[in-house]
């Protein structure tokens, strides 16, 4: 969100035309694309990929203001502070009072391989709730338990327990048949490619959950030893997958739908902790997420 607003308010700035090669020059990236708007979108979204595991926005607001483009900057300071994300712990029902821990908008990592799909958010706080257990044992559970807010639940907490966890054996089965199966309800190219298990077993954990887990429960925690007094989270429920299931116009078809053929995916907390293992500079923030 904060990405688009700086790259829409840099392209509209009344100094781009002066300013854009200074701008290009200070973020040490190379001149590309048609015309001036392209070139200061192609420059902004480079150097934010340039560093290998942060996105520094407050590192590019600077250097706007330093090359000219105060009035973006002044834009995005003000939709920044008027557009602050926050995140809520121990939330259980809508409308109730809980406080509120607004995130930095500064990312201090984000994993650049598309099929870990995972960032670390940092909130603007001290005081926060008793973390969990996190769970960075090799050793798979038969179930997890997930908790979340899903859309279909007017964001109401809900606790999906024992989903079972899915093999890599039973993984291709549920290709094979979940591919069929669509193939005879659609044209879609997409379809190959939303079950494409191959990429996902390297870094996924794949599950079942029941009904109540639904769209916009991505995010929530898959507990394990929830029942034996010590739950530790094992993995972070990320998509459904397909992930074209919600589009309203196969609302219908997807009542018929194989409930085997329908997925969730997370990512394992092992694979995050191996992730902030292999940079130097984040060990630290790995201890301190991990306590180990």
């Amino acid at each position: 969100m904060y990405i688009d607003n700086i790259v829409e308010n840099a392209q509209s700035d009344p100094h781009r035309s002066i300013n854009y090669s200074r701008l290009l020059q200070k973020l040490q990236v190379r001149e590309s694309g048609r015309d001036i708007e392209e070139k200061l979108r192609n420059g902004i979204l480079e150097w934010l990929k340039k560093t290998s595991y942060q996105l520094l926005i407050t590192g590019l607001l600077n250097a706007l203001g330093e090359t000219g483009f105060s009035c973006t900057k002044e834009k995005i300071v003000k939709f920044v502070e008027d557009n602050p994300i926050y995140v809520y712990f121990g939330r259980t029902r809508e409308h109730v009072n809980y406080e509120p821990y607004r995130l930095r908008y500064d990312i201090p990592f984000y994993s650049k391989q598309e099929e870990d799909d995972v960032a670390l958010l940092e909130v603007n706080c001290t005081d926060l709730p008793k973390p969990f257990i996190l769970d960075i044992s090799r050793k798979r559970p038969e179930n997890v338990t997930i908790i979340g807010h899903p859309a279909s639940h007017g964001n109401e907490q809900i606790i999906d327990r024992k989903c079972p966890l899915i093999s890599e054996y039973d993984a291709f089965q549920i290709y094979c048949e979940a591919l069929s199966w669509w193939q005879s309800k659609l044209e879609n190219d997409k379809i190959k490619k939303a079950y494409d298990f191959d990429k996902r077993l390297k870094v996924k954990v794949l599950f079942h959950c029941s009904e109540s887990t639904t769209h916009g429960a991505s995010g929530g925690p898959g507990i394990n030893d929830l029942d034996v007094g010590s739950p530790k989270v094992y993995l972070m429920l990320q998509e459904g997958i397909p992930g074209f299931v919600h589009d309203k116009s196969i609302k219908e078809i997807l009542r018929t739908c194989p409930k085997e053929c329908l997925v969730e995916s997370g990512i394992s907390m092992s694979r995050v902790y191996e992730l902030l293992s292999s940079i130097q500079q984040l060990k630290v923030l790995r201890d301190n997420i991990f306590h180990t």
